[in-house]
């Protein structure tokens, strides 16, 4: 079997891919490596996230890089900051004991300065995003004269993001006397026209059907209503005690109100969507990937590029319009031959994209019961029961409080204690699912004293979209995501907006909000947090809303500062927005000031 060892690849080369445990070769990198080898060749290679392209064509790479000039000899461009900064570290790795190679990432949010002195001292590979590397080739500070090599990474990915224009013109700054290396998951239209125009007689690779997700990938599906899905979500975690997974929903809106809800009910998870600064991104993905939060809500523009090993989950919160991105999303899970769940939480009236997503993946979903309470419960107090057990005790310690601590209980019978012990730990979670059941049975009074269709009113209008629209947020252009504070958190409203409670059904507030309050009209109300935080109007606004049962739309005259954010209430409110306080936020306790 053909291995890196028979390949015949320099002994710096295998020794680092020895030390980084490769040992042999994916489908793409037994096709492509040897190929690039021994052939000087354009190359078009079809391969899923996830199969280890990067190495297929970092390999022939740096097999052939002849160092010591101080003009770059390839060029590799990807989607996003967070695949540019992973192929650069893999690249690293990969030629940990070659001599004087150097790589330099270049991507928007970084310092343009650091980026043209690692230009000037001379770079041997560039990988780049399209929109950063067409600012400094327009301002001439990069010699392309020399690139032999260009490869484009997540093609697909790169046209949906509105890159195509920015491709076309690097390309034309570019020597007419280069290979061409093209990977993809996908072949749209757009690819095949830019292999026509730019490529010539490229070899055609493909590892498995186009489009096809992972085979490790179990794809399985909860039937539910949209209300349902937050509860369901939290049993999910509760069932699973290892899991880690990203969750895609369709909005910003969306994830940020789903990640909010989740912390609040105790769960560690954080959003990421296009609203958060490249500085707050940074923050959410190295907690995700430290494990410090086991679930990454995200929309599909946000997750584009993140490369996270180990995955247990991808949820489908909201099914996408479009089935190539469901095959995308499904592809973060079950990589480097481990297995994954792709799991569709699925309004019943969306039967549809079901279908549609399963032609294009080739297999019948599982439709599957979600857990139940008593499941989950089990499950919790078996783990908890075996933790107890395997516990160390310290026997100094406890073994002469025994008899204290017996004649504290002799008066309580055994089994007794034990129910007791267990409503002390387990209480507030039974109690959590038992409210939730009680509202799920009152809505549904509503719902058939007043004639209405759930699944239709619940699973059409809303898993769709207030717009509906597609589930991504494709972007026209790289600037779609450059807009200031003012923008995004100050843009009028020709309809005020509509209160939901935490289901998503119109909240009936009585108007007493904005009514005198022992001779206050307003509040004007203190919190310690501000724009470092990483927080805007808006997320403010939502904070306060959720903790203290007010409308968003009672929540006025928002002023951010670095640390501090001041805003007024109704004086309704002066009772409940000492609330804020009791609420858990990351690395912080909240303080109110009435000022």
């Amino acid at each position: 079997m053909e291995n890196f060892h028979s390949w015949g690849l320099n002994e710096p080369l295998v020794r680092a891919l020895d030390e980084a445990g490769y040992e042999n070769p994916t489908p793409v990198q037994a096709a492509v490596i040897p190929f690039l080898n021994s052939t000087r060749s354009d190359l078009i290679a079809l391969a899923q996230t996830g199969t280890g392209k990067t190495a297929a064509f970092g390999i022939p790479l740096l097999e052939r890089l002849q160092p010591g000039s101080r003009n770059p000899k390839a060029l590799i461009l990807c989607p996003t900051r967070e695949l540019c900064l992973q192929i650069t570290r893999e690249l690293e790795k990969f030629s940990r004991y070659m001599d004087r190679i150097n790589i330099t990432p270049v991507y928007g949010g970084s310092s343009y300065e650091k980026q043209e002195m690692a230009f000037r001292r001379g770079t041997d590979i560039i990988v780049a995003t399209p929109g950063r590397l067409m600012d400094h080739l327009e301002k001439g500070k990069i010699n392309t004269t020399e690139i032999t090599a260009l490869v484009l990474d997540e093609s697909d990915e790169m046209l949906n993001m509105g890159f195509r224009e920015d491709i076309e013109k690097i390309l034309k700054h570019l020597p007419e006397e280069k290979e061409v290396w093209l990977f993809s998951a996908t072949l749209p239209d757009e690819i095949r026209h830019l292999t026509k125009r730019y490529m010539k007689q490229p070899k055609e690779v493909t590892i498995g059907r186009v489009n096809q997700s992972a085979d490790k990938v179990k794809h399985q599906v909860w039937m539910c209503r949209m209300d349902e899905k937050p509860l369901l979500l939290e049993r999910l975690v509760d069932s699973e005690p290892d899991l880690y997974a990203i969750v895609f929903t369709r909005t910003r809106k969306d994830a940020q109100e789903l990640a909010e809800k989740l912390l609040k009910d105790g769960y560690t998870a954080d959003a990421l969507h296009g609203e958060l600064s490249q500085a707050q991104r940074d923050r959410v993905m190295t907690r995700f990937r430290n494990r410090d939060i086991r679930m990454l809500v995200a929309t599909d523009v946000a997750a584009r590029g993140i490369d996270v090993n180990d995955l247990t989950h991808v949820v489908h919160y909201s099914l996408p319009d479009d089935p190539e991105v469901y095959i995308h999303r499904s592809g973060r899970t079950a990589r480097a031959g481990k297995e994954g769940i792709s799991l569709v939480l699925a309004a019943r009236s969306r039967t549809d994209l079901l279908k549609r997503a399963e032609k294009m993946v080739g297999k019948a979903f599982e439709i599957m019961e979600p857990p139940t309470q008593e499941d989950v419960l089990r499950l919790r107090m078996e783990n908890f029961f075996k933790t107890l057990k395997s516990m160390p005790l310290d026997e100094s310690v406890w073994r002469p409080l025994y008899p204290q601590i017996h004649q504290l209980i002799q008066d309580v019978e055994p089994e007794e204690i034990l129910l007791r012990f267990m409503q002390l730990h387990f209480g507030k979670w039974v109690g959590k699912e038992a409210q939730a059941r009680n509202q799920a049975r009152s809505r549904d009074r509503d719902f058939r004293e007043g004639g209405r269709d759930r699944d239709r009113d619940f699973g059409r209008d809303r898993d769709r979209g207030r717009s509906g629209g597609r589930d991504f947020e494709r972007s026209s252009s790289r600037d779609r995501d450059r807009r200031g504070s003012r923008d995004r958190y100050e843009e009028p409203s020709r309809r005020a907006p509509r209160s939901e409670d935490r289901y998503g059904r119109r909240e009936s507030r009585p108007s007493a909000d904005n009514r005198n309050d022992g001779g206050f009209d307003t509040l004007k109300i203190g919190l310690n947090l501000g724009i470092q935080d990483g927080l805007g109007k808006r997320q403010v606004a939502k904070l306060v809303a959720l903790a203290t049962g007010l409308s968003e739309r009672n929540i006025t005259d928002v002023r951010m500062h670095g640390s501090r954010t001041e805003f007024k209430v109704p004086g309704s409110a002066r009772k409940n927005i000492y609330s804020l306080e009791k609420m858990e936020y990351p690395d912080k306790k909240l303080e109110v000031q009435l000022l």
